[in-house]
């Protein structure tokens, strides 16, 4: 019986390593079968070889460039290959060297179908993408058939031209301006002008200029128009003997005072924080015969920087920007030590024209810290004049002065923009005019252009920040 039992247990042990053994011949058989018939193609790259300056300048963005493929483009049969970032502008198609591969473990073959010929590509083979799009034919082991389009976008227009646009300008007033200030908010422009008897605000859409103007209510005539700002949801202003007066940015004509107890000289700009929620206004403030810097997010309740990094005193110094100047922040909440607050031009407190640079930042442990660069040291790329407007952009402090453009990188040295970024030649650059930038990296300039009789609207935009 023993015997018996070990004979019956020892074939059923044959039996399932045999049927074992042929599920696993099986399952072999079916994966190359697929494999075999896998025509799709898995990765695509890209090598030039540089003949000209100009090559060695787009080609190593080719080597660096990511393709894309859909394999479903536009039928189940036929797919896509392309670059989602558009190369260099001016980038020189010609013979490339691809890197292909297809499905593991099968030797597809490759056809180039040109316009008026199909050649049959092996590895190491260059291929003439002059005539780009051009299309490949994937052919498997097993006779199965995939067709590729392959379209190498390149930019049709320099990524660094800032086209400007004249957009609708509008007449002054008979009563006079004396100047104005231009506010985004969404898609509203707010460009809101001080006149000898009244402010007026006139609003439009950014996307179709068509200028709607009232007559602001609550303002006095002695507004301090420099000082106007955005901040959350509310515009703030200040007149000239310390008072705060706030709107709704979905009013924007009606304004009521914050009831500030303490003088306020003038605003600065916003400090941006960690978080948008730590984000405050700077403003300068006046007790006694000396001015301090001091936080608010709401224009009524200031808090006083009684702690500068490198300052032996908590006091605004003398040479620091009395008015006249302008200001921008560049937030970057990843890199904190580029979360800043720039502050540039203008008039100091001893009352020298400059086009000095300041820079405000939260610091660690939330002790403000303050660095300065003075535009007496560096090379003096153009005369300093009251004309004087500054505003971030592209990563750096761009600014307007003597009928140019110049940029820096943080307000150490200026350098003129190049020649693919210079304002339109009608383009003439004001004392009085007002400078921002929208979400959509446009740039805005309003100023007294037309010799007192009207204000101009300009825009313009790099054309590679285009959204």
């Amino acid at each position: 019986m023993k015997l018996k039992h070990i004979v019956f247990v020892f074939t059923i042990l044959i039996s399932v390593w045999h049927f074992t053994s042929c599920n696993s011949d099986d399952n072999t058989t079916y994966t190359d079968e697929v494999a075999s018939n896998d025509a799709m193609i898995y990765s695509f790259k890209l090598k030039g070889k540089m003949t000209n300056a100009a090559d060695s300048v787009t080609y190593p963005v080719l080597e660096k460039t990511v393709f894309d493929i859909n394999q479903k483009f536009p039928y189940p049969n036929r797919g896509l290959i392309y670059n989602p970032d558009s190369l260099v502008y001016l980038t020189r198609l010609t013979k490339f060297l691809p890197t292909i591969s297809f499905a593991p473990n099968t030797a597809s073959t490759l056809e180039v179908i040109y316009p008026d010929s199909t050649v049959t590509w092996k590895s190491g083979d260059s291929i003439d993408f002059s005539q780009s799009p051009i299309e490949f034919r994937v052919k498997s082991p097993g006779g199965q058939s995939k067709l590729y389009e392959v379209r190498l976008n390149v930019h049709k227009i320099d990524p660094d031209t800032i086209p400007w646009e004249n957009q609708a300008s509008w007449n002054i007033p008979k009563d006079g301006a004396i100047g104005q200030k231009l506010l985004i908010n969404g898609n509203n422009l707010y460009i809101y002008t001080l006149l000898s008897s009244r402010v007026k605000v006139y609003k439009s859409d950014r996307n179709n200029i068509n200028w709607v103007n009232s007559n602001v209510i609550g303002l006095p005539k002695n507004i301090k128009l420099e000082s106007l700002i955005a901040f959350g949801n509310s515009f703030y202003i200040l007149d000239e003997g310390g008072n705060a007066y706030k709107s709704s940015v979905t009013d924007a004509i009606t304004w009521t005072k914050t009831n500030n107890i303490d003088n306020i000289f003038n605003v600065l700009g916003i400090l941006p924080g960690n978080t948008v929620a730590n984000d405050s206004i700077l403003v300068m403030t006046k007790q006694g015969t000396k001015y301090y810097w001091a936080k608010t997010i709401d224009m009524k309740s200031l808090v006083r920087v009684d702690a500068i990094k490198g300052f032996k005193s908590n006091t605004v110094p003398s040479d620091f920007l009395a008015n006249g100047y302008s200001s921008a922040t560049n937030y970057n909440r990843t890199i904190l030590s580029q979360n800043l607050l720039f502050v540039s031009g203008g008039k100091t407190f001893d009352g020298q024209q400059v086009a000095d640079t300041w820079a405000f930042s939260r610091g660690k442990q939330n002790i403000m810290e303050v660095t300065s660069a003075k535009y007496e040291n560096t090379n003096k790329t153009f005369d300093v004049a009251d004309d004087f407007k500054m505003f971030f952009y592209d990563k750096s402090l761009y600014a307007l002065t003597n009928d140019s453009l110049y940029l820096s990188k943080w307000g150490y040295s200026w350098k003129k923009a190049p020649k693919k970024q210079t304002l339109d030649s009608k383009m003439k650059t004001v004392k009085d005019m007002s400078v921002a930038v929208d979400e959509y990296n446009y740039i805005w300039i309003v100023g007294n252009m037309d010799g007192g009789s009207a204000y101009n609207v300009w825009r313009g935009r790099l054309n590679r920040l285009r959204k």
